[in-house]
């Protein structure tokens, strides 16, 4: 990230071929586009192990690459098992987060977790 900082830094010092306001693709300017390269670079989609079933909770469903100190930006179901909703997560901890369902998921389905890994 520290090479994409200095990257950014140097295209508004005379050393780029775009002004700092010229816009790339008439939509976001070289900046913006540094800028949303840096925010995102710590963000990641995981895909949980599949669902055992038998209840609508399941709890400690693992989940390679989650940590207790990622912010998680989204939770979607993937198909697979009971097509039944979604209602939320809890106890987030490294590699596992508990799942709600609105009933019981079956054996199969997954979660994928959009989450921003903490910088350090």
């Amino acid at each position: 990230m520290v090479a994409l900082a200095k990257l950014r830094d140097a295209a508004f010092q005379g050393h780029g071929s775009l002004t700092k306001g010229q816009r790339l693709l008439g939509e976001k300017t070289l900046e913006e586009l540094l800028n949303d390269i840096i925010t995102n670079a710590n963000t990641e989609a995981l895909t949980s192990d599949a669902t055992a079933g038998g209840g609508a909770t399941e709890a400690a469903l693992a989940v390679t690459g989650l940590l207790a100190t990622d912010e998680i930006l989204s939770v979607t179901t993937v198909a697979g098992g009971n097509a039944v909703g979604f209602v939320g997560y809890a106890n987030q901890i490294d590699g596992a987060i508990d799942i709600t369902f609105s009933a019981d998921p079956g054996a199969g389905r997954t979660v994928t977790v959009l989450v921003r890994h903490a910088v350090s």
